[in-house]
């Protein structure tokens, strides 16, 4: 294995849980994802009368004409049928284009210098498709670690990449807290973004860690573009943004696992012990027990 982390490059992910890899992804495999991406979403849309103002084109090459096509579909689809977007995604990771995506790109080397797992026994999950619409806070998430998620699985690493356009603090890149994946979490569950929002199933169901015990912590806004690589810990803490530009912006994610040390023999990534019925609050936080 040609280890594709620098000895830096490693240490900072140690140290402070996540490091951003520059240009590490091929637009080789990018460009026919994307267009794979995009292809789904018109195809899904194409099926209903209600999208025949933005479903019509096939995939092409993107130029920032056919990007202001392809941000007005998924606006469309996001603000009249989400759930279009939903089984879009849920098709994605089967895409050929999609495997070839990750099998061409650093990750399973990465994961594999990470881990200390052969690629033979990793299981990747994704890629997975993100959109970030302009003001919208039904897709977002707050604080959270990627363990509240996936509190089975002992072993995995992070992987998130911009698609499309630059991600930046404006348009909705993800939050990062540096070190924060030093210590262990507890988390909220409600639905919603915000107080407003709470009990709102349309939106995301959160695992909240709260913000009063995230104080001291570095928050990081990820400035990256289309062909760099975030790698971050299964432990750290993160977040969504809200865009406050004038357009989409969209981006990859994905999770490489070694399920050996796994008490479990399911191959459900995603299998958890929580209830279907979540008691916390959006902004909930535990009283001082010295006061």
């Amino acid at each position: 294995m040609n280890a594709p982390l620098s000895e830096t490059e490693l240490q900072q992910f140690q140290e402070d849980g996540f490091v951003v890899k520059r240009q590490c992804v091929s637009f080789d495999s990018l460009t026919p994802l994307q267009k794979t991406i995009e292809g789904l979403c018109r195809m899904q849309a194409s099926k209903l009368k209600k999208f025949n103002d933005v479903a019509g084109k096939n995939p092409g090459k993107f130029d920032a004409d056919r990007l202001k096509d392809f941000d007005d579909l998924i606006v469309g689809i996001l603000k009249r049928d989400p759930e279009i977007f939903v089984e879009a995604d849920k098709m994605l990771p089967s895409a050929p284009l999609a495997r070839s995506f990750i099998v061409s790109s650093p990750i399973p080397d990465i994961a594999e210098q990470i881990l200390n797992c052969d690629k033979t026994l990793q299981i990747i999950q994704g890629p997975s498709f993100i959109a970030n619409v302009p003001e919208a806070k039904d897709r977002l998430y707050t604080w959270h670690a990627e363990t509240c998620w996936y509190p089975k699985r002992r072993r995995f690493v992070n992987f998130w990449a911009p698609a499309f356009r630059d991600k930046t603090p404006d348009n909705g890149t993800m939050r990062a807290l540096k070190k924060s994946h030093q210590r262990a979490w507890d988390f909220s569950e409600f639905y919603g973004y915000d107080e407003q929002s709470e009990g709102d199933k349309s939106y995301y169901l959160q695992y909240e860690i709260p913000e009063s015990e995230l104080e001291g912590f570095e928050d990081v806004a990820i400035e990256a573009a289309p062909g760099d690589l975030v790698i971050f810990d299964r432990n750290l803490v993160h977040s969504s943004s809200v865009n406050q530009s004038l357009s989409p912006s969209y981006a990859l994610a994905c999770r490489a696992y070694d399920f050996r040390t796994d008490l479990t023999v399911s191959a459900n990534w995603g299998e958890r012990p929580y209830g279907d019925k979540p008691s916390g609050r959006a902004g909930i936080r535990p009283l001082d027990l010295d006061k």
